[in-house]
């Protein structure tokens, strides 16, 4: 009963499929499926793909204190890469 309990509690990282909203949402419940910023989908997704695609988008957040967040603070140690262009 418990580790069913903690798999239901796990954080996890979750962005928003809307392509104008750009939402990260850091320790996110996994049983959360709305963003809290246009109330579309949250789809959970793996660091690799985190890492690979969503890094260096600007809206991100630690879902707990709803506050904007760097890749370097939740623990990740890519930089953002700004293109200024």
């Amino acid at each position: 009963m418990d580790n069913v309990m903690d798999k239901q509690d796990k954080k996890v990282l979750k962005v928003c499929i809307d392509p104008t909203c750009e939402a990260v949402a850091h320790n996110c419940p996994k049983k959360e499926t709305h963003c809290r910023d246009c109330n579309m989908i949250l789809v959970e997704i793996d660091k690799k793909t985190y890492e690979t695609k969503f890094i260096n988008n600007f809206f991100q957040y630690d879902y707990n204190t709803d506050e904007l967040v760097t890749p370097a603070q939740m623990g990740y140690s890519k930089q953002i890469q700004l293109d200024l262009q």
